[in-house]
């Protein structure tokens, strides 16, 4: 049955009405939000204890077969009881072989009613649209025709400002537009580095009203400028001991490897902007301010982006997007995944 999706709300009210398809197709750029309503549909078909864990199962495009992932979904529940569904997801079915794609179309013409199954893909979505009014390209656009579809974009920075306020809102806080700037500032357009430290401020202010600058540095204080600063530092430098001191000493604070690799991520970004406006003879100024580098720290930032080549940037970009999705996919553990990414980085910058 093929139903589209025009936002998140419309599967919310679903779940909460406890309307179920039998196949859902999710896809864009925002994986957070993917990952997230995955575990929602999850959640919500299993109950709260899961099914055990005997009820679900999780397969990778890629990785395993897809005669696995379709024989799990045609099996029926041995120990659902009153009418339970298992759940099967596949992720990253955009590493899924024509061939493969084929039998998943087919079997989603044809789904079992005793499963549920969710499909996630990856960077398929058009960036802005709503709906998926133009659809996947290559082999997974026969998905459409029989499935339920929702398309998760990244979230702009404007976005996430009102995304986060409204949170605070909803939890009866204050919180000040310069306060609000300063988080979105240290963590840019990640939306979920944002909402993992945003849950964190609201644990600790506990029955505060007011949340404060005072509050976001006490709370998150290895996210400050200079902290992210010296560890690119070292990074840029090509300085592994240096910067795997310092990100262990990160995650030791609590913060998480999702949270880190997103404030690397966005730091290493605005010193390719920068690096663009210094090359190209520009208002540097200016630049810094729309790519919300302190003042005070433009020096020390116009001199790291002389230790870095335009493609040794694209190199680092590409290397931390590699890692974000193998931090998301893998069951390795946070510390082995930062570990290489200062390994990958720092072999980017000898060869430079």
């Amino acid at each position: 049955m093929k139903k589209i999706y025009n936002n998140p709300k419309e599967i919310d009210k679903d779940i909460k009405g406890g309307k179920f398809y039998p196949v859902y197709f999710f896809y864009g750029e925002n994986e957070s939000l993917t990952r997230e309503y995955e575990g929602k549909i999850v959640d919500a078909v299993l109950g709260d204890d899961g099914g055990g864990g005997l009820l679900h199962s999780t397969f990778y495009g890629g990785d395993d077969s897809i005669m696995e992932v379709i024989n799990s979904a045609m099996t029926l529940p041995m120990l659902a009881v009153g009418g339970a569904k298992k759940m099967v997801v596949i992720r990253n079915s955009e590493k899924l072989t024509e061939d493969d794609v084929e039998r998943l179309n087919a079997y989603s013409q044809n789904p079992a009613d005793s499963t549920v199954l969710v499909i996630t893909a990856r960077g398929v979505a058009d960036r802005g649209r709503k709906s998926p009014q133009k659809p996947p390209p290559g082999k997974l656009k026969g998905l459409l025709e029989s499935t339920a579809i929702a398309v998760f974009n990244k979230m702009r920075e404007g976005d996430i400002k009102q995304s986060v306020a409204k949170r605070f809102r909803d939890e009866n806080k204050k919180v000040d537009p310069e306060v609000l700037n300063t988080i979105i500032e240290f963590l840019g357009d990640d939306s979920s580095a944002v909402e993992a430290v945003v849950e964190k401020l609201l644990i600790y202010l506990g029955d505060e009203q007011q949340l404060t600058i005072n509050d976001v540095e006490d709370m998150i204080p290895n996210i400050k400028v200079n902290s992210v600063f010296e560890m690119s530092d070292a990074l840029s430098v090509g300085d592994a001991g240096g910067a795997i001191r310092m990100i262990n000493k990160m995650l030791v604070s609590g913060v998480s490897a999702f949270e880190l690799l997103g404030i690397i991520r966005y730091h290493f970004v605005r010193l390719w902007g920068l690096k663009l406006a210094v090359d190209g003879r520009g208002d540097i100024q200016s630049e810094a301010k729309k790519l919300k580098i302190p003042s005070f720290a433009l020096g020390k930032y116009t001199n790291q982006t002389k230790r870095i080549s335009h493609k040794s940037f694209r190199e680092i970009l590409k290397k931390l997007s590699e890692l974000d999705t193998l931090l998301k996919s893998s069951s390795l553990k946070d510390k082995m995944v930062m570990d290489k990414m200062v390994i990958d980085i720092t072999a980017v910058m000898r060869r430079r």
